[in-house]
């Protein structure tokens, strides 16, 4: 009996391993929550060309000076690509500086591609609006919708470390966290696949 808990135990663990193993090599394919995770990113603040190719999101931190290996620079060629590259920009709630707070605020208040590619060469932007409750309020959309994201995520055994890439190839929900520019190749090979 012992000895059949050791082996169930070993599988589990194994799994668990193969599973961190997989993220380490490229997207993990998300098998739980698909429905809540489309959901979760259809209503966040998001900004993008909608230019009609396949749709990549993209949350990242609002604070562009902390982007770190992958810059909204880099996301936003994605688009000359033709890639429907969507973008969510988040503040953290605690700790998040004034210029992450305005730039999230002032990205989901405009809703506007032009905004994010200023942002992305221009850190902090202009204030879009001075009331700092609404301002509060768009960096909050933001945040939850990371939270919605960040529960699917986590509901899949994966841990959601910013930047996040997720699309779909076919029917599989495919996501990589904490991406860097080599996660930018792998999103374009796996898009490659599909078309």
């Amino acid at each position: 009996m012992a000895g059949m808990a050791l082996v169930s135990a070993l599988a589990a663990g194994g799994g668990l391993f193969s599973r961190h193993q997989a993220q380490l090599a490229g997207p993990v394919i998300l098998v739980a929550g698909t429905e809540t995770m489309e959901d979760a990113l259809l209503d966040a603040p998001w900004l993008g060309p909608e230019n009609g190719g396949p749709v990549v999101w993209a949350l990242t931190k609002a604070d562009c000076a902390d982007c770190g290996a992958l810059p909204p620079t880099e996301v936003a060629a994605l688009a000359e690509e033709e890639i429907d590259v969507r973008v969510v920009a988040v503040a953290a709630r605690d700790g998040a500086g004034a210029n992450a707070l305005d730039s999230a605020a002032s990205l989901a208040h405009a809703r506007d591609w032009n905004t994010l590619r200023d942002w992305s060469k221009h850190a902090p932007l202009e204030l879009t609006t001075t009331d700092s409750a609404a301002r509060e309020g768009y960096a909050e959309w933001g945040r939850a919708s990371y939270d919605r994201v960040a529960a699917v995520l986590r509901e899949n055994g994966v841990e959601p470390k910013l930047p996040i890439l997720i699309w779909r190839r076919g029917p599989e929900w495919r996501v990589v966290t904490n991406g860097n520019r080599t996660s930018l190749d792998q999103v374009r090979r796996d898009l490659a696949l599909e078309s």
